[in-house]
């Protein structure tokens, strides 16, 4: 997951800094492989990226941070941005759901991309979740099962970092 997650930001790198903003990583798991489709969780990953990219104002900071939780590999994809309202928060996986701007209508989109990720992410046995708050940001949480043969995981570990 670590080279994956270091060519995605190899993508997205030049484009904050030209607005200003940066991307920081901060990949500290000791164990990152994971058994996955890799074009379908990229595909996960760039829409969070995009998203916080499309509806936060720049300069924008966004953090993607690696660790290990018990049997899981966990990445954070955080930003600085605007948050979204508490009212919001569960509706955003749903299809087809935008959260609404009244007449402003500046973002494109169907409501169908973390409606995506959510799908993705179960289906690789993970988890999604959300953290944020408004005025303070967003943090998406993937937990994604070990690949236990790649890693030789014990079967004991656990990691809090």
């Amino acid at each position: 997951m670590h080279s994956l997650i270091m060519d995605l930001s190899a993508r997205y790198h030049i484009q904050l800094e030209k607005a200003g903003g940066r991307l920081i990583l901060d990949l500290k798991a000791e164990y990152s492989q994971t058994l996955v489709d890799r074009i379908h969780i990229q595909n996960a990953l760039q829409n969070i990226i995009e998203n916080a990219i499309k509806y936060n104002p720049a300069p924008l900071q966004l953090r993607i941070r690696t660790s290990n939780r018990e049997r899981y590999l966990q990445i954070e994809l955080a930003d600085d941005g605007t948050g979204i309202a508490p009212e919001h928060q569960k509706k955003i996986f749903e299809k087809f759901y935008r959260i609404p701007t009244g007449d402003l209508h500046n973002v494109k989109g169907f409501g169908l991309g973390l409606s995506y990720v959510k799908h993705i992410i179960e289906a690789h046995e993970g988890l999604l979740t959300l953290e944020s708050a408004e005025g303070k940001g967003s943090t998406f949480i993937i937990q994604l099962p070990f690949s236990k043969e790649a890693q030789k995981v014990p079967e004991n570990l656990t990691v809090n970092v």
